[in-house]
């Protein structure tokens, strides 16, 4: 390794042999980057300036920052790669590795997989009998966010048939909860329904599990809830 430091001389001052081989072996091997006073010096220097630059370099490895994170840009015959001890590595105009971009631009396993909960259907769910608030059948779900918002709603379970939330005789109340706090409420009449216009809502939670449920509540035992074929989802965006 070249890491030696070099000296000067003065005018008057003898020349050895060691004096010119120096700088031999400075430039052998290893070129380490050093002081104005021509000490080996790390992190010092630099290739060029703003001003002075290099027209072109080849190089077979290049290696980025604190060397114990293996921070590498090096070539495999093919591509050009980039690799980290995080275990994220790059193939450009080859072969993904890993996680990768390659010749088409940002590959699927590279994107981070969506956050989202989808209950199971509540069938043909109808409540009648009683005034008391009643969670729906599996319009529940539990998940776990990272602070972004999150969508609430609910959809087809896709089984065939109508999908559909609809009331009967008498007026019933819907409600949206996350945990125990209302997201919506809002009120179905016998001539009404939601078909394709069931509403969503955008909460905004902090990082954190939750449950998120749907609920009715009839305004007389007499009347009726109808929910069919539906599922409830939560969504982080």
């Amino acid at each position: 390794m070249g890491d030696n430091t070099l000296i000067t001389k003065l005018d008057g001052d003898t020349i050895s042999v060691n004096d010119v081989n120096q700088y031999k072996t400075a430039m052998n091997q290893d070129i380490v980057p050093r002081s104005t006073s021509g000490v080996a010096t790390n992190e010092a220097g630099s290739f060029g300036t703003t001003v002075y630059r290099w027209l072109s370099g080849w190089v077979k490895t290049l290696n980025i920052g604190t060397p114990a994170n293996n921070n590498i840009i090096d070539e495999d015959g093919t591509g050009l790669r980039l690799k980290s001890d995080s275990g994220i590595q790059i193939d450009i105009n080859g072969t993904p590795i890993g996680s990768g971009i390659d010749s088409n631009g940002i590959s699927r396993n590279m994107l981070a997989q969506a956050n989202y909960q989808l209950s199971a259907s509540c069938g043909v769910y109808n409540l009648t009998g009683t005034t008391a608030e009643t969670d729906v059948t599996n319009l529940s779900v539990t998940i776990t966010t990272t602070g972004k918002p999150v969508m609430i709603g609910l959809c087809a379970d896709q089984s065939g048939g109508y999908n559909q939330v609809l009331a009967s005789g008498y007026i019933f109340n819907v409600r949206y909860y996350r945990d125990s706090t209302i997201m919506l409420q809002t009120d179905i009449a016998p001539a009404g329904y939601w078909g394709d216009g069931m509403p969503y809502v955008f909460d905004a939670p902090t990082a954190g599990t939750y449950i998120y449920k749907m609920t009715v509540q009839l305004s007389n035992s007499a009347g009726g809830a109808n929910v069919t074929r539906l599922k409830l989802f939560a969504y982080e965006l």
